[in-house]
């Protein structure tokens, strides 16, 4: 406990007994250490066995992507930040170290603020692979397939930072031709459950956060995806 500033980074679900563990090896030698974790879900109050013994508390977590073999730079990267006001200065300073920027989260927000990651991160790789493996099926080589898809992400998140959600949208949704949506559906049967769901989920979400007129896009969505089950039967 010689450094003024510890990082834990460990795994979400072991975090509480590692800070416990630490309090309990520790005891005093903590007050005025500022303690800092790295969860994206987690705040502060997972670390309260050190905050007992007298530490200032927080979280740091960057968002961004990391696996095993890339080192992604973090120029630019938000960094949420959270918890006490010394362990909010540690991590701000940190953060700008890195060359991210430093946002301070309210506590009971980090799991909407992870999740937020999570659906673009996460979701968004099994959607690219859903799509690929359809094109796969189809007859496309996955080289084939991924040249057909990653052009048509990257220009639509670059329209998307240029112009905005609305005008970067595209699609029969964004043009109200259900009947192809309709289409859609119907050959997603021929796939395993889940591409379809999710299918009918994200045309939903993109009616309600994409459409000028998010009630009156549903209502006519869902009766076109009724449409869809009752033709497929």
């Amino acid at each position: 406990m010689d450094s003024n500033v510890i990082l834990l980074a460990t795994p979400d679900d072991v975090l509480a007994d590692m800070a416990g563990q630490l309090a309990k090896l520790t005891g005093n030698k903590c007050r005025g250490k500022i303690v800092l974790h790295g969860s994206g879900a987690l705040d502060n109050s997972v670390l309260r066995a050190l905050a007992r013994c007298g530490a200032a508390t927080g979280s740091i977590h960057p968002m961004q992507t990391f696996t095993k073999n890339s080192q992604p730079s973090l120029k630019g990267v938000i960094f949420a930040i959270e918890g006490h006001p010394r362990a909010r200065r540690a991590a701000g300073a940190m953060a700008r170290s890195l060359g991210g920027v430093p946002v301070s989260v309210a506590s009971s927000s980090k799991p909407a603020y992870h999740a937020a990651g999570t659906l673009v991160a996460g979701h968004a790789l099994a959607l690219t692979e859903a799509a690929a493996q359809m094109l796969i099926k189809l007859g496309f080589t996955r080289p084939h397939a991924l040249q057909t898809l990653l052009p048509l992400m990257r220009q639509m998140l670059d329209n998307f930072e240029k112009h905005g959600p609305r005008a970067a949208w595209t699609g029969p949704a964004s043009r109200g031709d259900f009947a192809t949506l309709a289409k859609h559906r119907a050959a997603l049967r021929r796939y395993p459950r889940e591409f379809g769901e999710s299918y009918s989920t994200l045309v939903r979400l993109s009616a309600r956060v994409l459409a000028k007129n998010p009630t009156a896009t549903l209502q006519q969505l869902e009766r076109a995806l009724k449409n869809s089950r009752r033709n497929s039967q």
